[in-house]
């Protein structure tokens, strides 16, 4: 997925294993640590950009960016998506290692949703 300029339009990498199977025949995945870790690198640099209102309160500014990280940091951690079982059956029955467009836009999407919490993300 790539970011917009003020990060540089690099394209991160979202990986994501099997975490468990729901009887409902739901497969949970979830993202990988290092996947994790690049996306809080690319959070940081998003919101370290911002400047303080003035000189004084640089460290209440650090504090509060800290929590920030922290939270965003464990937003990922909880992430989830489940998908049915069955498309991940049909994918290894016909040997296809990629997952479907329409999932990874979707992820795309809700991924962006924690970078932009109140923006409309468009992806085309």
């Amino acid at each position: 997925m790539a970011f917009p300029p003020s990060l540089g339009y690099e394209v991160v990498y979202v990986e994501a294993y099997i975490s468990s199977f729901h009887p409902g025949g739901q497969v949970v995945l979830k993202l990988t640590p290092r996947a994790i870790s690049k996306l809080v690198q690319k959070h940081r640099l998003n919101y370290s950009g911002y400047p303080t209102t003035s000189g004084n309160d640089w460290y209440q500014t650090e504090l509060q960016l800290a929590v920030l990280y922290a939270q965003f940091h464990q937003a990922l951690v909880n992430f989830v998506y489940l998908i049915r079982g069955e498309v991940l059956a049909t994918l290894w029955e016909r040997q296809e290692q990629n997952v479907p467009d329409s999932i990874w836009k979707h992820v795309e999407t809700l991924i962006w949703g924690f970078f932009f919490p109140l923006s409309t993300v468009y992806i085309g």
